[in-house]
Protein backbone atom coordinates (compact mmCIF):
# COMPACT_ATOMS: atom_id res chain seq x y z
CA UNK A 1 0.00 0.00 0.00
CA UNK A 2 1.05 3.35 -0.91
CA UNK A 3 1.16 6.07 1.58
CA UNK A 4 0.65 9.55 0.64
CA UNK A 5 1.36 12.53 2.57
CA UNK A 6 -0.99 14.95 3.28
CA UNK A 7 -1.30 18.40 1.89
CA UNK A 8 -1.01 21.10 5.15
CA UNK A 9 -4.34 23.52 4.25
CA UNK A 10 -4.71 26.84 6.97
CA UNK A 11 -7.91 24.74 8.19
CA UNK A 12 -10.59 27.38 6.01
CA UNK A 13 -12.20 26.01 2.48
CA UNK A 14 -11.21 27.93 -0.84
CA UNK A 15 -14.43 30.22 -2.11
CA UNK A 16 -15.62 29.03 -5.14
CA UNK A 17 -16.41 32.72 -6.42
CA UNK A 18 -15.66 31.82 -9.89
CA UNK A 19 -18.99 33.09 -11.41
CA UNK A 20 -18.10 36.76 -10.30
CA UNK A 21 -14.98 37.03 -11.85
CA UNK A 22 -15.12 40.72 -13.17
CA UNK A 23 -18.09 41.64 -12.29
CA UNK A 24 -16.32 44.40 -10.25
CA UNK A 25 -14.94 45.78 -13.98
CA UNK A 26 -18.82 45.40 -16.03
CA UNK A 27 -19.67 47.72 -12.49
CA UNK A 28 -17.16 50.41 -12.94
CA UNK A 29 -17.95 50.27 -16.71
CA UNK A 30 -21.58 51.12 -16.11
CA UNK A 31 -21.13 53.88 -13.09
CA UNK A 32 -18.68 55.40 -15.46
CA UNK A 33 -20.72 55.58 -18.33
CA UNK A 34 -23.87 57.33 -16.25
CA UNK A 35 -21.00 59.73 -15.05
CA UNK A 36 -20.74 60.94 -17.81
CA UNK A 37 -24.07 61.06 -18.68
CA UNK A 38 -24.88 63.37 -15.85
CA UNK A 39 -21.46 65.06 -16.77
CA UNK A 40 -23.22 65.75 -20.63
CA UNK A 41 -26.84 66.92 -18.79
CA UNK A 42 -24.60 69.67 -16.22
CA UNK A 43 -22.80 70.65 -19.62
CA UNK A 44 -26.05 71.38 -21.62
CA UNK A 45 -28.23 72.60 -18.69
CA UNK A 46 -25.03 75.39 -18.47
CA UNK A 47 -24.70 76.06 -21.95
CA UNK A 48 -29.03 76.28 -22.59
CA UNK A 49 -28.96 78.81 -18.78
CA UNK A 50 -26.08 80.64 -20.43
CA UNK A 51 -27.74 81.10 -23.85
CA UNK A 52 -30.94 82.24 -22.24
CA UNK A 53 -29.44 84.94 -19.94
CA UNK A 54 -27.75 86.39 -23.41
CA UNK A 55 -30.63 86.26 -25.17
CA UNK A 56 -33.13 88.02 -22.45
CA UNK A 57 -30.09 90.58 -22.11
CA UNK A 58 -29.68 91.17 -25.99
CA UNK A 59 -33.61 91.48 -25.97
CA UNK A 60 -34.41 93.65 -22.83
CA UNK A 61 -31.58 96.27 -24.58
CA UNK A 62 -33.39 95.84 -28.52
CA UNK A 63 -36.51 96.77 -26.41
CA UNK A 64 -34.96 99.84 -24.70
CA UNK A 65 -33.87 100.97 -28.09
CA UNK A 66 -37.12 100.57 -29.42
CA UNK A 67 -38.89 102.15 -26.78
CA UNK A 68 -36.56 105.70 -27.29
CA UNK A 69 -38.83 105.67 -30.56
CA UNK A 70 -40.88 108.58 -29.40
CA UNK A 71 -44.29 109.52 -31.86
CA UNK A 72 -42.89 113.13 -32.53
CA UNK A 73 -46.41 113.29 -34.62
CA UNK A 74 -48.70 112.71 -31.50
CA UNK A 75 -46.37 114.76 -29.43
CA UNK A 76 -46.43 117.64 -31.48
CA UNK A 77 -50.17 117.30 -32.51
CA UNK A 78 -52.01 115.69 -29.52
CA UNK A 79 -49.53 116.36 -26.67
CA UNK A 80 -49.33 112.70 -26.00
CA UNK A 81 -45.99 110.97 -25.93
CA UNK A 82 -46.24 107.32 -27.35
CA UNK A 83 -43.70 104.99 -29.00
CA UNK A 84 -44.05 104.65 -32.93
CA UNK A 85 -44.26 100.82 -33.79
CA UNK A 86 -42.77 101.79 -37.09
CA UNK A 87 -39.77 103.04 -35.89
CA UNK A 88 -39.52 100.81 -32.67
CA UNK A 89 -39.29 97.90 -34.88
CA UNK A 90 -36.89 99.36 -37.15
CA UNK A 91 -35.05 100.86 -34.28
CA UNK A 92 -34.78 97.02 -32.99
CA UNK A 93 -33.91 95.58 -35.79
CA UNK A 94 -31.51 98.10 -36.66
CA UNK A 95 -29.76 97.31 -33.05
CA UNK A 96 -30.00 93.52 -33.26
CA UNK A 97 -28.89 93.61 -36.65
CA UNK A 98 -25.67 95.98 -35.22
CA UNK A 99 -25.25 92.88 -32.40
CA UNK A 100 -25.17 90.35 -35.15
CA UNK A 101 -28.00 88.92 -32.72
CA UNK A 102 -30.83 89.28 -35.85
CA UNK A 103 -32.13 85.72 -35.72
CA UNK A 104 -35.70 84.95 -34.85
CA UNK A 105 -37.29 88.10 -32.97
CA UNK A 106 -40.84 89.85 -32.78
CA UNK A 107 -41.69 92.84 -31.48
CA UNK A 108 -45.06 94.47 -29.90
CA UNK A 109 -45.79 98.19 -28.99
CA UNK A 110 -48.27 98.48 -26.56
CA UNK A 111 -48.67 102.35 -26.00
CA UNK A 112 -45.63 103.03 -24.00
CA UNK A 113 -44.40 99.62 -23.61
CA UNK A 114 -42.02 97.57 -26.21
CA UNK A 115 -42.00 94.19 -25.60
CA UNK A 116 -39.14 91.70 -27.95
CA UNK A 117 -39.50 88.20 -28.28
CA UNK A 118 -36.09 86.15 -29.15
CA UNK A 119 -35.91 82.71 -30.06
CA UNK A 120 -33.21 79.94 -30.99
CA UNK A 121 -32.80 76.63 -31.47
CA UNK A 122 -29.90 75.76 -29.34
CA UNK A 123 -27.87 73.17 -30.77
CA UNK A 124 -26.58 69.69 -28.22
CA UNK A 125 -23.18 68.77 -27.85
CA UNK A 126 -24.06 65.18 -25.85
CA UNK A 127 -27.95 64.98 -25.42
CA UNK A 128 -27.69 64.41 -29.20
CA UNK A 129 -26.65 60.62 -28.47
CA UNK A 130 -30.21 59.89 -26.83
CA UNK A 131 -32.00 62.03 -29.92
CA UNK A 132 -32.35 65.55 -28.54
CA UNK A 133 -31.09 67.84 -31.66
CA UNK A 134 -31.54 70.46 -30.11
CA UNK A 135 -33.48 73.06 -27.05
CA UNK A 136 -35.73 75.54 -27.89
CA UNK A 137 -35.05 78.93 -26.07
CA UNK A 138 -37.37 81.98 -25.73
CA UNK A 139 -37.04 84.96 -23.74
CA UNK A 140 -38.92 88.09 -23.75
CA UNK A 141 -37.62 91.71 -22.93
CA UNK A 142 -39.31 94.84 -22.37
CA UNK A 143 -38.72 98.31 -22.00
CA UNK A 144 -41.34 101.21 -20.85
CA UNK A 145 -41.08 104.90 -21.90
CA UNK A 146 -40.73 107.07 -19.22
CA UNK A 147 -41.05 110.83 -19.01
CA UNK A 148 -39.90 113.72 -16.98
CA UNK A 149 -39.03 113.40 -14.01
CA UNK A 150 -40.92 111.96 -11.26
CA UNK A 151 -41.00 108.46 -10.61
CA UNK A 152 -43.99 106.61 -11.90
CA UNK A 153 -46.99 106.38 -9.83
CA UNK A 154 -46.20 109.85 -8.41
CA UNK A 155 -49.06 112.24 -8.76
Amino acid sequence: MRRTTPVPTTGRPRPARLSERGSVSVFTIIVAGVMMALAGLCMEGGRVLNERATLADTAEQAARAGAQAVSEHRLRSEGVVVIDPASATRAVGAYLGATGQDRSWRVQVTGRTVSVTMERDLPTTTLHLVGVDSIHVEVTGQARLAVGTRQEGDS
